[in-house]
């Protein structure tokens, strides 16, 4: 499986701070950059696995329809941009430990994707993982607000974690969970045993207030 080290560093306005992408082996292919600043990516050529310690923001549509990425491993990442891995129909796995905020779209149609790992993450942007298909689990240890659509259409979605003890999630719209097993009373929601009952009454959280439950009750095999 190839695998990028070095991914090509862009300004504000997209244009590129480095001359050229160091590549591990030559079919990777080459970077391509327009003048609009919304419309940059890597050509499609087996890209595998990205993988990279110095990648802090991935830009919007940065990794847009890239159909060979398999997974994604960016330890220092803290923002992914709107629509930055839409359409990655073969991602299946994504580690990113470090990311704060994921913009609206990032996730969207990544059919095949299994794996998510984003325990800082704060901010779901709206339509993140809609169409995630083969997605059945994730985990939202920091999570504050789940915005418009985010699960909308996650046909295997089973089980949301929700760790934050601080405070009730903000979920911007009854229509999150669209087409799941949740919203089809067969999955939960599992959520610290003291905010449960704010849970079920929270705005757009109560029209799904029976299946949520407490993470005291949560066992593995069930997701």
């Amino acid at each position: 499986m190839d695998r990028i080290t070095k991914f090509p560093l862009l300004d504000e306005t997209g244009q590129e701070i480095v001359n050229s992408l160091e590549e591990i082996n030559n079919s990777m292919g080459d970077y391509i950059a327009s003048n609009n600043p919304y419309y940059a990516y890597l050509e499609d050529r087996k890209i595998g696995t990205l993988v990279s310690t110095e990648i802090t923001k991935v830009r919007d549509r940065g990794l847009y329809m890239r159909e060979s990425l398999i997974a994604v491993d960016l330890p220092k990442c803290t923002n992914v941009n709107r629509a930055a891995f839409y359409y990655c129909t073969a991602l299946e796995t994504v580690n990113l430990p470090e990311c704060t905020n994921i913009d609206g779209d990032a996730f969207c149609f990544c059919k095949k994707l299994q794996n998510v790992n984003i325990p800082k993450c704060t901010i779901i942007g709206g339509y993140t993982f809609q169409f995630c298909k083969s997605l059945k689990k994730i985990d939202l240890n920091v999570v504050e607000q789940i915005s418009d659509s985010v699960f909308w259409g996650c046909e295997l979605l089973e089980c949301i974690k929700i760790l934050n003890t601080e405070t009730v999630c903000v979920l911007t719209s009854k229509y999150a969970l669209y087409n799941t097993p949740i919203a089809k009373g067969t999955g939960y929601i599992y959520v610290p045993d003291a905010l449960v009952n704010d849970y079920k009454k929270a705005t757009n959280w109560s029209v799904f207030a029976n299946q949520i439950k407490p993470l005291s009750e949560y066992v593995e095999s069930e997701a």
